[in-house]
């Protein structure tokens, strides 16, 4: 199963970091939406969000949108993609497509993991 980590260690980090909103301090997908929210809660904000998302490419914009569904911003996905979000994310590829089921999924390590690495 796809987690956090997955995502982190994919696509999404870099995707995240290019939205102003790193997601490298957080360890599960509760924390890093406690982290957006905090760094969303300035209007200005999802003017630059919207904007820097306009300028990635369709699979950096699938794992955004993925993103933003992930840390309950689904509304500012629909926005950004015109309302076809979900189309976008059926057209993605490769190392982009983990990290969108990865940020659909919502899961974090799963409890083998964390006692092998924690």
């Amino acid at each position: 199963m796809l987690t956090f980590n997955d995502f982190k260690s994919g696509p999404g980090s870099e995707i995240a970091r290019r939205l102003g909103v790193p997601c490298s301090s957080a360890r599960t997908w509760a924390e890093y939406a406690r982290i957006f929210r905090h760094h969303a809660s300035d209007t200005k904000r999802f003017a630059q969000i919207r904007a820097k998302i306009g300028v990635l490419s369709s699979g950096e914009t699938a794992v955004a949108c993925a993103l933003l569904h992930a840390v309950d911003y689904s509304w500012l996905a629909d926005e950004v993609c015109s309302d076809r979000t979900w189309r976008r994310l059926d057209n993605t590829h490769g190392n982009f497509r983990f990290a969108v089921v990865a940020a659909l999924l919502r899961q974090d390590a799963d409890s083998d993991q964390e006692a092998t690495h924690g």
